[in-house]
């Protein structure tokens, strides 16, 4: 297989979103880019091979000699190494409040205001509601 056929297959990679590779965070990962620890000074983010096809060709062509000291999302995820995929440093994100947020900017919405979603059909609908609630 060569690198443009796996591209395709890569393009909607959530982890790498078709690059092959991603950045992956030390578990103390504090936003520096060295981390101390017990164990000495540690690099705080890592590039690591995704587990895309793109990632797989990728690492497939290291040199067998450079590979254990190489980094792949296959083990970050499984938890056998001491790098996350999510930056610790970051609260988690809430995912419904997320889908919220895009929902309303798709139709207009600032953030804060409240219209109800049977009255917002159409933008000009949004506009509507947004003149009236913000009259004197």
């Amino acid at each position: 297989m060569s690198e443009n056929e796996t591209r395709p297959d890569s393009s909607n990679c959530q982890h790498c979103s078709g690059a092959g590779m991603t950045t992956v965070y030390h578990e103390l990962y504090q936003g520096n880019m060295i981390v101390e620890t017990p164990r000495g000074r540690e690099p705080g983010t890592l590039a690591a091979y995704c587990i895309c096809p793109l990632g797989m060709w990728m690492f497939g062509r290291t040199r067998l000699e450079d590979r254990p000291r190489l980094t792949q999302l296959f083990d970050v995820l499984r938890g056998r190494t001491r790098y996350r995929v999510e930056r610790p440093d970051f609260p988690p994100i809430d995912k419904q409040k997320l889908d919220e947020f895009w929902a309303r900017m798709k139709r207009g919405i600032p953030i804060g205001e409240s219209i109800p979603r049977e009255k917002t059909t159409t933008p000009d609908d949004v506009a509507r509601a947004l003149r009236e609630r913000n009259k004197p």
